[in-house]
């Protein structure tokens, strides 16, 4: 997709240089020069990813490049890990079932075992069952894939296979070293972000682990479910189990609400970016509903890769906006298409495209009406619910001119009203509950 060409303002973590660059002139030299000149901040007894430093950004420079941003991230989270090993935060060496617990302890450990070579079938694409795998001194055995991309694999593994109620945790394993760093840095921020905001957590991984190594590196984090089900596999199977009627309209506002929620907390309270919303990375999970714990009630968001973080970028101006194609060309927002510069609508975006796929179960697919408002190709069907389905596809589809991350919120937090006041209409939440339990009954069938 062409990009508007346009000057952007460099960003520089020690100081506050007044220094502009093309896209092309910012190499990977230029990055790694940048990352390297400051990361030895402290906070919450972990180092800190440093702040990129953004300022004094005139009209004709009013956005910077995701791409060199991303990088810049990707690097700096890497020195930062590595820099807490070396000054005893982290581990260099393997450490004992007792001193640490998997999937109760605090954040940790983190290895610099960049001497050592992953071995080539842990980057399969098909799932290793009963592979076993040694991961700070605890014998881990692989039970199944639970989902992969072109660079990465997450498989579900096992602390103890004989175990009448084993440990199971999340491993992603991923090429090249630094991807990964930058995920972990993001998932521990954001914990400890929502936990001294006092919100809840389990729409998120829990990192547990990172170790870098030569040719890549390894994730220890919380699965959010044991077959790794996400809202791309539910329209497959009501497909196939629920005959040709699809995902029913009551569990897509249900889904929907749950989306809008998550999405809320991650932009005001994480001040995090994820950019990369699709269907495939909302994860169903077992959550509470109406008093009652059902398994694909809730909803994980997963795969922070391409995440940024906002609170990293100091910046003089009230808000930051990016340019470049940060998503494929499929679920590029309306502002990529256009060739200007965005910011959060790149997840509101895909948080339509998600809702999307449930309700007509096909991909989004958008246009600009003579008016210049952008709808979807797809119409709403006389049916079902207009109201929310508009406040949902047209409202948050045309945010691109929205000036600030509070008008963001607000719209978003209007859209979430709608939906949950229609939830909460008299017999709605026992629909939902039965619909989600019987759903329920086809998740262990499946994947």
């Amino acid at each position: 997709m062409k990009q508007k060409e346009s000057n952007h303002k460099s960003f520089d973590i020690k100081n506050n240089k007044d220094c502009y660059m093309s896209s092309c002139e910012l190499g990977s030299s230029d990055i790694s020069r940048i990352v390297k000149t400051n990361s030895s901040l402290i906070d919450d007894g972990f180092v800190s990813v440093p702040a990129l430093k953004i300022s004094h950004l005139s009209e004709k420079q009013e956005s910077i490049i995701y791409d060199d941003v991303h990088s810049a991230h990707v690097l700096s989270s890497l020195q930062v890990l590595m820099d807490e090993v070396s000054s005893g935060l982290g581990i260099t060496e393997g450490v004992s079932d007792e001193t640490i617990e998997w999937c109760t302890g605090e954040h940790g450990p983190i290895g610099d075992r960049r001497s050592i070579i992953l071995p080539k079938t842990l980057f399969s694409k098909r799932a290793m069952v009963g592979t076993q795998l040694m991961l700070d001194g605890l014998k881990m055995a692989c039970v199944r894939e639970l989902g992969s991309g072109s660079n990465a694999t997450v498989l579900l593994c096992r602390k103890d296979m004989s175990a009448p109620d084993p440990r199971e945790i999340a491993v992603k394993v991923q090429s090249p070293t630094g991807c990964l760093a930058l995920e972990y840095t993001i998932l521990r921020d954001l914990d400890l972000r929502m936990k001294r905001a006092g919100k809840n957590t389990n729409f998120l991984p829990k990192p547990f682990s990172f170790h870098a190594y030569s040719n890549g590196s390894l994730l220890g984090m919380t699965a959010g479910s044991q077959n790794g089900i996400n809202l791309l596999d539910i329209v497959n199977i009501h497909k196939t189990c629920g005959g040709s009627h699809g995902v029913p309209e009551l569990l897509v506002i249900h889904y929907t609400s749950r989306m809008l929620q998550h999405l809320i907390e991650l932009h005001r309270v994480g001040q995090v970016l994820h950019c990369d919303i699709k269907p495939d990375n909302w994860v169903l999970t077992s959550g509470e509903y109406k008093e009652q714990e059902i398994n694909g009630a809730e909803l994980m968001l997963v795969d922070f890769g391409r995440a940024i973080d906002l609170k990293t970028i100091e910046n003089d101006s009230l808000d930051i906006k990016f340019c470049g194609d940060a998503a494929g060309e499929d679920m590029a927002c309306v502002s990529m298409q256009e060739g200007e510069s965005w910011c959060y609508d790149i997840d509101t975006y895909g948080l339509c495209a998600s809702a999307h796929v449930l309700l007509f179960g096909a991909h989004m697919e958008v246009f600009k009406d003579p008016e210049g408002s952008w709808r979807t190709k797809k119409t709403i069907r006389r049916y079902w619910k207009a109201k929310l389905w508009n406040a949902l596809f047209i409202d948050l589809l045309n945010t691109k001119n929205e000036d600030n991350s509070q008008a963001h919120i607000d719209k978003m937090s209007r859209t979430l009203t709608l939906f949950t006041s229609h939830l909460n209409q008299p017999n709605k939440s026992r629909e939902v509950a039965a619909l989600l339990r019987h759903q329920s009954g086809w998740l262990s069938q499946n994947k």
